[in-house]
């Protein structure tokens, strides 16, 4: 393998001062190389200027003919966040090339490495601009089908030190084809496929829902500091991708004892790593949006910029992780209390229970010891006696045993929001609040200050309007059976005024040892209309979840 690559270089580095396509570029420096060609720093002699020149061999006339016409496609694009197409063709030598804009940065997974886990603020900033140069390819028509953190370069634009840049649109496509976009001509996986989604894995159809899978992965990885599968074998790899549930983030996070990632932006990351597509958010403007509301309802933790929080690393800790992932590169911190971390909020709503810090290596003295034991049964028994001065009196009543060293689990800091969950019968109603759209569809997730009264609307094609003022006191979930318009009035698809209806509201985070009010629900008077035939109420299902590349 090694020989081949060798091989490959001297290859590559022979044409090293040359110049190709009529002289048109001046080939100056060898980049790098992969499977699917080489990149070299090029003079666009024309222009007299530095281009970034890739070059990928070929003999196929099918193949000439399909990169010129998504090279035709690719160089039409002009978001900011994409890299600029100068110029396309085949070369004398039978080589295409493509010459883009030469850009001084680092790659994304470059960064990762340096760094560590990015803060929440970073890694939507940074997804984001991913977002958005993905939507004017999309709106193209024009699936990426390689996002992975080695085709997002940031670079320095101003004050902005992770302006962000994506390459290689298309060009899998354009070079293999629709079909054998992930293989070899002998079935070899091209890459990794450690950001696949499941479609592209399985040998399905792939549309741009497919990007937002990847663009799940990147995201996982920035927040987490590596991508959510790594088995070790492309086989174990690809079955993960296409079957297995992804970790939480306490999962990853607590074992570098990390600062947590609010559990609003948790969500939206696993929404994205859906293995169906119509799980997933519906384009990535969808997946932008709900990032950027995220972030906004999320919490003012203090995070660093790598995302790593103050409390203990013990080395080993970080030796094992960076065995695994090679991503972390922190030495450990000074401070030397562990910290109980706060419970996350997992996909059922409930509290996972807390997890401690590294112990510290001190050693207590006998009479240290001697003190906290003390201090331990003294706790135990103030307990015992509150706990039996609020009971009622009674004869035969039991105290429940107290475990020295458990802590009861800590409420989590939602700086004042709560979360809520909406589903419709059916799915994929838009979501009006205040009269507004609010540029959602059934199912989603949204976060609103606590206490706050919301006007929701829903409307879907073929079915009446649905309202409802929905007062949320906790994280609650609402569903809404939308129903079929009559066939006498076919035409009465939205009107201007609907009765205000009684959603089922779900509460998923009771207070401990209080009674929650159930959430108001304020419910208008309806206007008299003529009766009409009822629908008929569809029972709402979860998306089901179904039982190579890259290019280097």
């Amino acid at each position: 393998m090694s020989s081949t690559r060798d091989q490959r270089r001297n290859l590559y580095e022979k044409m090293v001062g040359s110049a190709i396509a009529g002289n048109r570029f001046v080939i100056t420096n060898l980049l790098g190389f992969g499977g699917m060609g080489a990149v070299y720093e090029a003079t666009q002699t024309a222009m007299n200027r530095s281009v970034a020149l890739k070059l990928i061999p070929t003999h196929d006339e099918t193949t000439v003919r399909r990169f010129e016409r998504e090279a035709l496609t690719i160089s039409q694009l002009r978001h900011p966040n994409t890299v600029t197409v100068f110029d396309y063709g085949q070369a004398e030598n039978g080589f295409l090339f493509l010459a883009m804009e030469l850009l001084d940065g680092k790659t994304l997974s470059d960064v990762i490495k340096e760094t560590g886990p990015l803060s929440p603020k970073r890694a939507v900033h940074i997804a984001t601009q991913i977002c958005k140069s993905l939507n004017e390819a999309h709106r193209a028509g024009i699936v990426h089908r390689d996002i992975k953190p080695d085709n997002i370069i940031l670079i320095r634009v101003d004050s902005d030190a992770d302006f962000v840049k994506v390459l290689d649109f298309g060009i899998a496509k354009a070079v293999m084809g629709e079909d054998d976009v992930n293989l070899t001509g002998d079935g070899r996986i091209i890459g990794t496929p450690r950001y696949m989604s499941p479609e592209q894995i399985l040998g399905e159809p792939v549309d741009h829902r497919s990007d937002v899978y990847s663009l799940g992965c990147i995201l996982f990885e920035m927040l987490c500091g590596a991508p959510p599968f790594q088995q070790s074998t492309t086989t174990a790899l690809m079955l993960a991708h296409a079957q297995e549930t992804p970790p939480s983030f306490s999962q990853r996070l607590a074992a570098a004892n990390l600062e947590r990632i609010p559990h609003y932006l948790e969500n939206v990351v696993r929404k994205a790593l859906e293995k169906t597509a119509i799980g997933r958010q519906q384009s990535v403007e969808d997946l932008r949006l709900e990032l950027e509301e995220a972030l906004a309802s999320a919490p003012n933790a203090s995070v660093s910029q790598s995302g790593i929080s103050h409390s203990s690393v013990s080395s080993q800790s970080l030796s094992s992780l960076s065995s695994q992932s090679d991503m972390f590169q922190r030495a450990p911190s000074t401070q030397s209390a562990p910290i109980p971390v706060q419970p996350f909020l997992t996909s059922t709503g409930t509290h996972s229970p807390p997890k401690l810090a590294e112990p510290v290596d001190e050693q207590l003295s006998g009479n240290k010891k001697a003190l906290i034991a003390i201090s331990l049964i003294l706790l135990v028994m103030a307990g015992l006696l509150i706990m039996g001065l609020n009971r009622e009196k009674s004869a035969n009543f039991e105290v429940e045993p107290v475990v020295v060293g458990e802590s009861e689990p800590v409420k989590q800091d939602t700086n004042g929001y709560v979360s809520v969950k909406i589903r419709s019968t059916p799915s994929g109603a838009r979501i009006f609040r205040d009269g507004k759209d609010f540029h959602r569809t059934t199912p989603t997730t949204l976060a609103f200050k606590e206490g706050e009264k919301v006007d929701f609307r829903f409307e879907l094609e073929g079915f009446k309007p649905y309202q409802a003022q929905v007062v949320v006191d906790a994280d609650t979930q609402v569903e809404v059976n939308l129903e079929r318009l009559a066939a006498s009035n076919p035409a009465e698809v939205v009107e201007k005024k609907v009765p205000v209806q009684r959603p089922v509201v779900r509460t998923k985070r009771p207070e401990p040892e209080t009674v929650r009010k159930e959430p108001e629900v304020e419910e208008v008077e309806p206007e008299k209309k003529p009766e009409t035939k009822p629908g008929v109420d569809l029972l709402l299902e979860e998306p089901s979840k179904p039982s190579v590349d890259i290019l280097d």
